[in-house]
């Protein structure tokens, strides 16, 4: 009789769990990234913080594509849009919407960490004198992103550590608990090149999507970045900065 091999992991189905475990460390030799710096209204970009414990930053957003696809563990392209907030003391950057093209992937940034993460098609496509890259869910285009390498740059936006709202639902369909995640694995990031340029940006919408309120994009100028992407087990995991609600009971006043 042909014996089954079982797991022990953190998720499900235990006998076949969907999120490889431990899911840190991992790397990406090779991450490719497109990312477009964006200026866009600040009624707007508040308005979609309000049900957040988040406060805006800036009135700039970035918007991107990256290629994780040399990853070992869980191979993946990864796509969003992310704004700069404050939370208490604490600036970072909060995913205001995220796509990926792996449910392993997915599975793991939503249940450990709280990245808003969806399923999406996404490209990414390098030319000898720009990149281009698309998203789309269910068939409808939500993120293009046209890159021309001649040389226009911008102040860099700073987006790190992420700030996640990490839910877990309770049964009933109420939150159970819900808590504020940061994670920041930029210093580990090795970077082989930056090529930077002048970009155009368009967004789409579904009504589950609502991407379009930010347009029509200005963007300020994009880069092209290709390097070794490290999850150690340093900065690989995420680290709870706040309980807001803990087993069903809102929390007030914890913040760092």
């Amino acid at each position: 009789m042909t014996r089954i091999p079982l797991h022990n992991a953190n998720n499900i189905p235990l006998q076949a769990p969907l999120i490889p475990d431990p899911f840190v460390p991992y790397e990406c030799p090779g991450n490719r990234s497109l990312n477009a710096i964006c200026q866009g209204d600040a009624a707007i970009l508040t308005q979609y913080l309000e049900n957040t414990p988040f406060t805006l930053a800036s009135d700039r957003f970035l918007v991107y594509v990256s290629d994780f696809t040399n990853c070992r563990k869980a191979p993946f392209m990864d796509a969003g849009i992310v704004i700069p907030v404050r939370f208490g003391k604490r600036e970072g950057g909060y995913f205001l919407f995220e796509y990926e093209d792996n449910d392993a992937a997915i599975a793991a940034g939503r249940d450990l960490w709280g990245y808003p993460k969806k399923f999406g098609e996404i490209e990414l496509t390098e030319h000898e004198d720009g990149a281009t890259a698309n998203v789309a869910r269910h068939g409808i285009p939500l993120i293009s992103i046209e890159c021309r390498f001649d040389g226009v740059e911008t102040e860099p936006l700073k987006t790190t550590p992420h700030l996640n709202i990490h839910i877990q639902p309770a049964p009933d369909g109420t939150i159970l608990n819900k808590r504020v995640i940061a994670r920041d694995t930029s210093p580990d990031f090795r970077m082989t090149s930056c090529r930077w340029g002048s970009a155009n940006v368009k967004l789409g919408a579904l009504h589950t999507d609502p991407l379009s309120p930010l347009g029509p994009v200005r963007v300020l100028a994009a880069n092209y970045v290709v390097g070794d992407f490290f999850a150690t087990e340093q900065n690989g995991w995420g680290k709870t900065i706040a309980d807001l609600i803990v087993s069903g009971a809102p929390i007030e006043g914890n913040v760092e």
